[in-house]
C-alpha cells in the first residue's frame, strides 16, 4: 500500500492509492490474450518457467493467476507429467454458469426462466426475417433440420428430439444478432441444466405431436424464407405457447439451482 499526500486549498490528508496485486495484474495480460484470440481455445499456456520469466514474478504469484483464471473458466490447470494449463475460449457456457448463479442468489424461478426463453425466441424469429442473407444462411439450415425431422419421425425418439431442440439452436444462434443469441443461450443453458434429457425423448415417443411439432418448424421456417418477420415472430410464439402444456413444472415456486446437483424431472420442453 502506499500513501500520497493530497492537498486542496483548504485542506491537506493523507489518504490510501491502492496498487493492484501482481498476480491480478498478470492475469489481466493474460486474460486479454484469451479474449483477443491470441491464445486460442485449446492452446496450452507458456511453461510455468516462461511465464514466471516473462513477468518477473514469483512461483507463488502465478499460481494465484493460475487460480483467478481457473476461477474465471478461461484455463483448466492439468496436472501430472502431461500437465499445463488449456486455454478455454469464453462462451456461453461460461456465461450461463455467473448468469445461473446471480439468478440463484435472486431465488429466480424455474417458470420465470421459461417465461424468458418463450418470449425471446419469437424475437429471434423476426430478426432472422429480416436478415438480407436469410437466403444463404439461416434458412438452409433450418430446411436441412426440417428434412433431418421428416425422415426421423418413426425412427429413436431421442434422435428427433435432438433434431428438433438443434432446429431452435439454430434458429437462434443465426439469428442475425450475436448479443441476442449469447444472451439466450446463456439462458437456454441454464433451463436445460434443470431438466431431464429423457424426458424430451419420451416427449416425442406422441406421433401426432411430434409431427405437430414439424409442421410448425417448416411453418416458421417459411415465414423466415419469405422475409416475413411478423409472422414469423407469430408462428413462433404460438408454436412455443403450444409446446408449454407439455412443461411439467412439479412446483412453480422451484428455483434455480446450481450448486447442488441438477433437479431432474422437474419440466420440459419436449414438443418444440
Amino acid at each position: 500500500m502506499l500513501w500520497v499526500a493530497l492537498s486542496d486549498a483548504s485542506d491537506r490528508r493523507i489518504r490510501p492509492m491502492a496498487v493492484p496485486r501482481v498476480a491480478e495484474a498478470v492475469a489481466g495480460v493474460l486474460r486479454s490474450r484469451i479474449v483477443n484470440g491470441e491464445l486460442a481455445d485449446g492452446d496450452l499456456l507458456p511453461k510455468q518457467d516462461d511465464l514466471m520469466a516473462e513477468f518477473g514474478i514469483a512461483r507463488a504469484s502465478l499460481r494465484e493467476v493460475m487460480r483467478i483464471l481457473e476461477t474465471e473458466g478461461l484455463v483448466t490447470v492439468r496436472r501430472g507429467n502431461i500437465g499445463g494449463a488449456v486455454v478455454h475460449a469464453p462462451d456461453a457456457r461460461g456465461a450461463a454458469y455467473q448468469l445461473g448463479l446471480v439468478m440463484q442468489s435472486h431465488r429466480v424461478t424455474l417458470a420465470d426462466v421459461s417465461t424468458a426463453l418463450l418470449t425471446l425466441e419469437p424475437m429471434c424469429a423476426r430478426l432472422a426475417a429480416g436478415r438480407e442473407d436469410r437466403q444463404q444462411t439461416v434458412v438452409p439450415l433450418l430446411v436441412a433440420l426440417n428434412e433431418r425431422a421428416q425422415a426421423s419421425l418413426d425412427a429413436n425418439p431421442a434422435e428427433l428430439a435432438r433434431i428438433l431442440g438443434a432446429w431452435h439452436r439454430t434458429l437462434v444462434e443465426n439469428c442475425g444478432n450475436h448479443t441476442m443469441y449469447l444472451a439466450l443461450a446463456a439462458v437456454d443453458q441454464v433451463w436445460s441444466y434443470h431438466v431431464s434429457g429423457e424426458a424430451d425423448a419420451a416427449g416425442v415417443r406422441n406421433d401426432q405431436a411430434a409431427q405437430a411439432s414439424l409442421r410448425g418448424h417448416v411453418e416458421i421456417t417459411r415465414a423466415i424464407e419469405s422475409g416475413d418477420g411478423t409472422t414469423a415472430e407469430e408462428f413462433t410464439r404460438r408454436h412455443l405457447e403450444e409446446s408449454r402444456t407439455a412443461m411439467r413444472l412439479v412446483d412453480p415456486t422451484i428455483t434455480v439451482n446450481l450448486t447442488g446437483p441438477p433437479t431432474r424431472n422437474l419440466g420440459f420442453r419436449s414438443i418444440v
